[in-house]
């Protein structure tokens, strides 16, 4: 699914970029490393999902309930809308990407074949 692919890594580099900004405006190492470990392992499952799908996608749900983790107490109970509620945000939309790819994942693997292939009935004797 290469649009599932494109999300993650989209998720991971917005991860990067907002500790970045972390770095930037606020002098915050702390947010620069660990923006940057979840950005570049949410990069990596995404790189690993074109040869293991399971292994590469569950990487990156891993690191978005992570982050949604991290974040949902701010977002949410304290209403802090920078960072935490867009990155909030951003890791409900990554999961919720997730579900809808492993449903069009399964609904493929059980679509027929080809809907243009004859059937043959059973034989009679």
């Amino acid at each position: 699914m290469p649009w599932l692919s494109s999300v993650c890594i989209l998720y991971g580099v917005l991860n990067i970029a907002f500790g970045i900004l972390a770095y930037v405006n606020k002098g915050s190492i702390v947010s620069l490393v660990a923006a940057g470990a979840i950005g570049i392992i949410a990069i990596f499952g995404a790189t690993l999902a074109k040869t293991h799908e399971r292994i590469g996608y569950l990487i990156v749900s891993v690191v978005s309930l992570l982050t949604l983790g991290r974040f949902f107490k701010p977002a949410f109970i304290e209403f802090k809308i920078y960072p935490a509620m867009i990155l909030a945000i951003a890791s409900i939309a990554m999961l919720g990407c997730l579900v809808v790819g492993h449903f069009m994942a399964k609904k493929a693997s059980s679509a027929p074949t080809s809907p243009l292939e004859p059937t043959v009935p059973p034989e009679s004797n």
